[in-house]
C-alpha cells in the first residue's frame, strides 16, 4: 500500500510540475500561424529533438507538440524568443553562419535588439551570468555589441546626429542599450 501511495504521489508531482512550468503565451509557426495557449519548451526524449508544447488549458490532455524547426517565435516565462535561421552574425573580428540560433527579443522596430545570457562556471564555484546583446538593422545584418566597445559598435546603427550626440555626451553603459533602442524605435 505504501509503495502504491508513493507511486501516486510521484506521478502527481511530475504531472503538476509540468503544468506549473507552462506559461500562457503564444508560438508563431514558420507558416505565420499564431497558436495561443500555455507554452512549454521541452526535449522530446523519444527522438531527442527540442519542441514547443502548447496546451489550450492547463488541464489539456492532448497538448499540441511542435518541433522547433516549425516554430519561428515563442514566449517562455514572459520572454519572447525568436528563432533565426540561416543567419550570419558579425562578431567584429569574424562572421559566423548559423543554421539556427535562439535569441531573446528585447526590442523590435527599425532596429531589433536581441540578447543571449551565457551561464558559465566561476573559477571558485558558483555560476557567472553574462548578457550579450546583438543588433539587427533593416538590412538583416546582425552584429554583436561588445560591452568594452559599445559606442563604436552601435554608432553605425544610429543614423541621426542627435543619437550620436546623446551617446557622446552621456556616460553610456551596456545596460542602457535596451532603453536607447526602444527610444530610437519609438521615434523613427
Amino acid at each position: 500500500m505504501k509503495n502504491l501511495l508513493k507511486f501516486h504521489l510521484i506521478f502527481f508531482f511530475l504531472i503538476y510540475r509540468n503544468i506549473c512550468f507552462a506559461q500562457y503565451g503564444y508560438a508563431i509557426t514558420t507558416n505565420n500561424d499564431t497558436i495561443k495557449g500555455y507554452v512549454k519548451y521541452q526535449r522530446n526524449y523519444s527522438d531527442k529533438h527540442l519542441e514547443v508544447e502548447v496546451w489550450e488549458t492547463k488541464r489539456d490532455k492532448n497538448p499540441k507538440r511542435h518541433p522547433l524547426n516549425k516554430i519561428k517565435e515563442y514566449t517562455l516565462k514572459k520572454d519572447t524568443i525568436r528563432i533565426l535561421r540561416n543567419c550570419e552574425i558579425d562578431f567584429g573580428n569574424k562572421i559566423i553562419q548559423y543554421d539556427k540560433i535562439e535569441l531573446k527579443l528585447e526590442a523590435d522596430g527599425a532596429i531589433t535588439l536581441y540578447s543571449n545570457t551565457i551561464n558559465s562556471a566561476a573559477q571558485y564555484g558558483g555560476l557567472n551570468s553574462s548578457k550579450t546583446y546583438f543588433i539587427e538593422d533593416n538590412y538583416d545584418v546582425i552584429r554583436l555589441i561588445r560591452s568594452n566597445n559599445i559606442k563604436k559598435d552601435i554608432d553605425q546603427f544610429f543614423d541621426f546626429e542627435k543619437y550620436r550626440a546623446y551617446l557622446r555626451a552621456k556616460k553610456f553603459r551596456y545596460s542602457d542599450l535596451k532603453t536607447l533602442v526602444k527610444y530610437y524605435n519609438l521615434h523613427n
